[in-house]
């Protein structure tokens, strides 16, 4: 049985004075998993309103969803991506030897 894992993904950057498109973080999430389910939703990220993007991936390799948002954090130059998995939620940040 497999893992269902979700990233999020804000997708307002500088400060909320660009978005990202949500077409590039699924190219970017289609390079590592050929499989994946994506839902648009709303967030707030300390205290400001932003859109974000859901990716749900079922797979029995954690440490390939870790590299994912890590790398989804780099290339848009995010703060944080968010990582829910076995009811638990973390933050991948800058540190790639940890998850917050």
């Amino acid at each position: 049985m497999k893992k269902v894992y979700r990233l999020f993904v804000g997708l307002s950057c500088n400060n909320g004075d660009n978005e990202i498109p949500s077409q590039d973080v699924v190219d970017v999430v289609s390079r590592s998993f050929d499989s994946f389910t994506v839902y648009h939703e709303k967030g707030y990220f300390r205290g400001q309103e932003e859109d974000v993007l859901v990716v749900m991936i079922a797979c029995d390799d954690r440490q390939a969803v870790y590299a994912l948002g890590r790398t989804i954090r780099e290339t848009f130059g995010q703060d944080g991506v968010g990582l829910e998995y076995d009811g638990h939620y973390h933050r991948i940040t800058g540190d790639h030897h940890s998850v917050e």
